[in-house]
């Protein structure tokens, strides 16, 4: 359920995001790559869970 209400919180953030500055999601998609590459991802997949700290 956690990731559920996260997605729809992001989904929030993007919807109010967009009614500002209706091309931020092709600036975010061009911003993720750039940060991808600086900090050498070569796929999403990689930190899938990254952010997760086992107790």
């Amino acid at each position: 359920m956690a990731f559920f209400t996260e997605g729809i919180a992001v989904l929030q953030t993007l919807v109010t995001a967009n009614l500002i500055d209706p091309w931020i999601c092709p600036k975010i998609i061009d911003d993720l790559a750039i940060l991808c590459e600086k900090l050498n991802i070569n796929k999403l997949t990689e930190i899938v869970g990254k952010a997760h700290v086992e107790s």
